[in-house]
């Protein structure tokens, strides 16, 4: 969605889905010099089988919450990528997570934003201006749009 830091999203909201992505990330990681991993699950999903599959891939990780009321907290999000991985910061919201990616990614870098259909629609609609708040989540069901 973004070039110079390159921006993906991909909605991997589940152990088998990060796994997929993350074996697309091993192929993409050569042409990048750091990939940056902004993260937010919620909180009735395996958060401990969709980190392990991601969270060693990066050089760093924010961790983030959807505007949703499922959202997992992402200070107890940091707190298991922690157990894997010691570079994590929090932002509370996915425009924050953005902006602190942004200010330390240089332009061969690479941030991916994934864990949550929510955190990829709230991302979306952050970077893809004219995707209103409430229809962020709702056009990448396919509901709008």
């Amino acid at each position: 969605v973004s070039d110079r830091p390159d921006i993906y999203l991909d909605g991997a909201h589940n152990p088998a889905a990060a796994k997929k992505l993350a074996g697309a990330l091993r192929e993409m990681k050569p042409a990048y010099r750091r990939t940056i991993l902004i993260i937010g699950i919620l909180g009735d999903k395996d958060c401990e089988g969709i980190v392990s599959e991601l969270v060693p891939l990066a050089d760093h990780v924010v961790a983030t919450q959807a505007r949703y009321s499922r959202a997992m907290d992402s200070g107890k999000l940091a707190a298991v990528i922690r157990g894997l991985y010691a570079s994590v910061t929090v932002a509370e919201t996915v425009e924050k997570a953005v902006a602190a990616a942004r200010s330390t990614a240089s332009s061969d870098d690479l941030i991916l934003i994934t864990g949550s259909l929510y955190v990829v629609g709230d991302a979306r609609a952050l970077l893809r201006p004219g995707f209103s708040d409430a229809d962020s989540a709702s056009a990448l069901r396919g509901l709008k749009g």
